[in-house]
């Protein structure tokens, strides 16, 4: 090898060794930049995460589940407090309710308190409605509003989805008159102080009972239905449940389509055995078939069908023409209204003019139970002056008027 020859491997090899050098100076700059960026970047994102966890916890709760699971709904033998659900729009969220403020309603007689003894008998934890063994009495005439009776074209209303909105539930007992009769859904909370609250307001309760529909699940009634193709256990096991709601309530209601005509044997034994029990039926649907009529009337159970569904929708007080108008044509006319702020607004106001119009507001048992034969009921609360009339009892069989049929 020449000089020149290792010279020049010499210079090579300093450069390479000089090369290495910056290259590794240039490697621990940028290692020390991107530290110091990621440093940074880890603060930014948890800053993130700590804003987006704010926003979460204080926005509005997610919806339930529009199918709650089972085991988040009281079973036979298990305390009654289900989840929210109405017999039309079952499984769907029920926001509180905002209801303008009324003004004070007329003084009210309270109902004598519930459960009444022998009127009831026990299947695990539940408390279920029966005909007293002793005197005959049945829970439809001893848990009924009394009424005397009267000449002129009647009324009954009807609320429906009490005990589901709070707010919505105490303004209808502190506001509207005690003959008002209210139609209790058995998933609502609290179910037992509800009813207390309804009777010692001096209002007469009903359950609703959830029933398939034919636009199941769109109408979703819930998991305590009674549906078409279940089994005969598993329906009596869920009419035990909601008939086990509470106590103090006079009869049942519900919306039944075709899907109840087309399994009327499988479902109409659960309501003939509700008729045995002793309580009323209340119809929901204004175009149903007289089948569960004719089943009541066999029963000798009280029966009656609503007329009119009274909405939000409709603010020009055509739904109260209406009812005035079918209560002079056949002498009573019966409506179901939701407890919506505006609704109950209105029906305030309209109730105060029919005394003017010479229509009756009666309580919907005294439509339901014309004709159907009773005993005397047990004594009630004495009336406050001025309201002696309403804590007389219905007229028996015979001295008024008798069953007509439903259209």
């Amino acid at each position: 090898m020449t000089e020149t020859g290792a010279e020049k491997q010499f210079i090579d090899i300093g450069l390479f060794l000089r090369g290495m050098a910056v290259a590794s100076l240039a490697f621990i700059l940028v290692f020390a930049v991107v530290w110091m960026q990621g440093e940074r970047t880890v603060e930014e994102l948890e800053s993130r995460l700590a804003s987006m966890t704010v926003l979460i916890e204080r926005g509005a709760v997610p919806a339930q589940a529009e199918h709650p699971h089972e085991d988040e709904v009281a079973q036979p033998g298990q305390t009654h407090e289900p989840a929210q659900h109405t017999g039309e729009s079952a499984g769907k969220t029920h926001p509180e309710i905002p209801v303008q403020e009324l003004a004070a309603g007329p003084a009210k007689t309270p109902l004598i308190a519930a459960p009444i003894a022998d009127l009831t008998e026990k299947l695990g934890t539940l408390v279920l409605p029966v005909v007293s063994k002793k005197s005959g009495m049945t829970p439809f005439h001893a848990y009924k509003r009394p009424f005397t009776g009267t000449d002129r074209p009647m009324i009954a209303l009807i609320v429906d989805d009490y005990g589901l909105s709070e707010s919505a539930s105490e303004s209808v007992i502190q506001n509207l008159p005690s003959t008002v009769s209210l139609m209790l859904s058995p998933y609502s909370k609290g179910a037992d102080s509800w009813q207390k609250k309804a009777r010692e307001a001096g209002h007469e309760l009903w359950i609703n009972l959830p029933f398939e529909q034919s636009g199941n699940p769109a109408d979703d009634p819930g998991p305590r239905a009674l549906l078409s193709n279940a089994s005969i256990m598993q329906n009596e096991e869920n009419m035990n449940w909601n008939l086990g709601a509470t106590t103090g309530f006079s009869g049942v209601s519900s919306y039944t389509d075709d899907v109840f005509d087309v399994a009327s044997a499988t479902l109409q034994p659960l309501m003939r055995d509700a008729f045995r029990r002793g309580l009323g039926y209340i119809e929901l649907n204004t175009s149903a078939s007289d089948f569960l009529q004719t089943t009541a009337f066999n029963e000798n159970a009280p029966y009656v069908k609503v007329d009119l569904h009274i909405n939000d929708d409709n603010q020009d007080g055509s739904p109260f023409k209406k009812l005035e108008f079918i209560a002079q044509e056949k002498g009573y006319a019966v409506g179901v209204l939701k407890p919506r702020s505006s609704t109950l607004l209105g029906v305030s106001k309209w109730i105060e003019t029919l005394e003017k119009k010479g229509i009756e507001l009666v309580p919907v048992s005294y439509i339901a139970g014309r004709g159907v034969k009773q005993k005397a009921p047990p004594p009630q609360p004495q009336a406050d002056a001025g309201h002696a009339d309403e804590s007389h009892e219905s007229p028996p069989h015979g001295t008024s008027v008798e069953h007509e049929p439903h259209h």
